[in-house]
């Protein structure tokens, strides 16, 4: 019987020949891998951060590898990278307040949770204004007037944006042209998805008990021709 001379430094596992050894990639191998990476590197930061908002010891990188929490952690820092989080660190601490466990925390449920945090913290005329710099942005991207840009916009684009909070329910749900954009280009399916994000009753509750605040954004809306 061949002795066998290969050993994985990860996991342990021996081998008799190379070729099977050079083949070989553990979980932990792979894990090393990807904390190397930046989105790792992300993870990594924001399970430092976790530990420490929790008044806990941050553990040596090694131990993070091979937590039960690695996996979870590197989901919210690709989640953090496709949504766009403005402020992770806002994020993991609404988290424990909410006391909502790590692989939780790409849930839509929970991240419309977050946003309605974040809605409450940001005033309804700043989160207008924010919208209005969005679509001029685009619009100038686009080579296209403001009043026209829901015309050029893809829904699943609009959509994301809503997600990140640059453009506001505050001010596409008092604009005629966005109303008009619902009707004609979304789908069943896009509207599904983006009453997720933005929930009717609560949003139809919080316009009412903003009066003020709504009679501005209505004094933007048409200024703007939307």
């Amino acid at each position: 019987m061949k002795e066998a001379n290969f050993k994985c430094n990860h996991c342990s596992t021996s081998f008799v020949h190379e070729d099977r050894y050079l083949k070989h990639k553990c979980k932990q191998m792979q894990r090393k891998e990807d904390l190397e990476t930046p989105l790792g590197q992300a993870a990594w930061l924001y399970y430092q951060y976790w530990m420490k908002a929790n008044h806990r010891f941050v553990p040596e990188v090694k131990s993070f590898l091979h937590s039960k929490f690695f996996s979870p952690f590197m989901r919210f820092a690709k989640f953090v990278k496709e949504v766009r989080i403005p402020d992770p660190e806002l994020y993991i601490e609404l988290m424990i307040e909410l006391d909502m466990m790590p692989a939780m925390w790409t849930s839509d449920i929970i991240y419309v949770a977050y946003i309605e945090y974040l809605d409450k913290k940001i005033p309804p005329i700043r989160n207008a204004k924010i919208t209005i710099e969005t679509l001029f942005n685009l619009a100038e991207d686009m080579k296209c007037d403001i009043t026209e840009i829901f015309n050029h916009l893809d829904p699943h684009e609009v959509i994301q944006l809503i997600r990140q909070r640059k453009i506001s329910p505050w001010l596409l749900l008092r604009s005629r042209k966005f109303n008009e954009f619902y009707h004609n280009r979304l789908t069943k399916d896009n509207r599904m998805l983006l009453e997720t994000i933005v929930i009717p009753k609560r949003w139809a509750e919080k316009l009412k008990n903003s009066a003020e605040d709504v009679k501005k954004i209505d004094q933007f809306v048409e200024a703007l021709g939307l």
